[in-house]
């Protein structure tokens, strides 16, 4: 059977928006930014703020101008004075299942059970729901990623790969479909994906002992590969339909977080494999330059469909928009509405057409569009994502 666009069946692309949400950093995270996204936070000020969720989690900085959308920033811009700067902690959830995504995701789960398979390549939704539990709780600390991460390397070798065999699947793409599958959440997969990159370029040559390069170079080209995928898929994933525009925006969530692991210094791992500070610096706008599409264009993607239908989202984006004095057009862009739906704010007749209206004008908008499935994305970014042991080594 051929796959089907999610859109096809609403509440399926309900539930699957959800599981986005949920998995594309981990249960907790996904909590805390869909409240932020749809709440916003009460002591968020006009001019810069900083983010500050504990030592364990990355600073953001927020500029917001009044009335308007928050421009979130991985670092000041020079000049501004750090002291000068107001200080927001949002509260990090303990539990996801105590919230309301994981309650529309329990409320919809048996209907879509009703509605025959799920596109190719997911697990059963009782497979799924069971996955998103078991991460439920788990934090971004050092102990909680490690603990989690050293489980799914231990399982990912257990399953007897051949690193020698260029027939032995990658590492790298089980990981990756695993993410697509909802097996494992994107703050864990991300660590995961950055600590086999390391381990294998710097240990493998010595057990096949063979020459190599420094580490460097295969880890400085590895980040510019997943970068320049995380823009390809940002950018290509408009001329979708809604199936292949959130596989895209998923699976570019994990390629993005994964360079900004790599391009951290925690505990000197970078000064350890040679990296000069100018070198440092170019990896550091690399850094920035995928934050901004992480921030602007990808990690907001899924909170307006886990939430609403077409109509009420195109709703939602209007208020927003008369609320801030800002164009449509502007605001779906930053709320990564897909190009089919935003399109429909612009009909004459858009603020009088219904739920149904709304649906099947959609529905009809994308139906010419290709389809972009969980093996086609995944094999679209396959070649930044694999570690091409192989190649190196012989």
């Amino acid at each position: 059977m051929a796959d089907f666009d999610e859109i096809e069946r609403p509440i399926l692309h309900s539930w699957l928006s959800v599981c986005r949400q949920l998995m594309f950093a981990s249960p907790v995270e996904g909590v805390m930014l869909d409240q932020i996204t749809l709440k916003g936070q009460a002591d968020l000020k006009p001019g810069w703020n900083k983010e500050d969720l504990g030592p364990d989690w990355q600073t953001d900085y927020l500029f917001l101008e009044p009335g308007k959308h928050a421009h979130r920033k991985p670092r000041l811009p020079e000049g501004v004075d750090e002291s000068s700067v107001n200080i927001i902690r949002p509260v990090v959830p303990s539990d996801a299942r105590a919230s309301e995504l994981w309650g529309i995701a329990s409320r919809i789960a048996p209907f879509v059970e009703t509605l025959g398979p799920l596109p190719k390549g997911l697990p059963s939704v009782q497979a799924v729901m069971h996955s998103i539990e078991s991460f439920a709780t788990v934090q971004r600390s050092k102990n909680a990623l490690m603990r989690s991460s050293n489980k799914i390397i231990n399982e990912l070798f257990a399953s007897g790969m051949d690193l020698g065999d260029p027939k032995s699947p990658d590492p790298a793409m089980k990981i990756a479909e695993q993410y697509m599958r909802f097996e494992v959440p994107g703050t864990s997969a991300r660590y995961v994906l950055s600590a086999l990159y390391h381990a294998l370029y710097q240990e493998v040559p010595r057990f096949f002992k063979k020459s190599a390069p420094p580490i460097k170079r295969y880890m400085t080209e590895k980040i510019e590969e997943l970068a320049d995928i995380t823009y390809q898929l940002a950018t290509e994933r408009h001329k979708y339909n809604v199936s292949g525009f959130f596989n895209a925006s998923y699976l570019a969530c994990l390629c993005g977080g994964t360079v900004i692991v790599m391009c951290s210094n925690e505990d000197n791992s970078l000064t350890k494999m040679g990296f000069s500070a100018e070198e440092y610096q170019r990896l550091q706008r690399v850094r920035q330059n995928v934050d901004e599409i992480l921030a602007h264009h990808l990690s907001g993607a899924f909170v307006l469909p886990a939430h609403f239908v077409p109509a009420q989202i195109l709703f939602y984006v209007r208020s927003m928009a008369a609320a801030q004095g800002r164009p449509l057009h502007v605001v779906a862009e930053e709320t990564s509405l897909h190009p089919a739906l935003a399109a429909i704010l612009d009909q004459p007749n858009a603020e009088s057409m219904d739920v149904n209206e709304v649906l099947e004008r959609y529905l009809t908008d994308v139906e010419h569009l290709p389809h972009l499935g969980m093996k086609s994305v995944l094999e679209r970014a396959s070649n930044a994502l694999k570690v091409k042991l192989y190649d190196w080594i012989h």
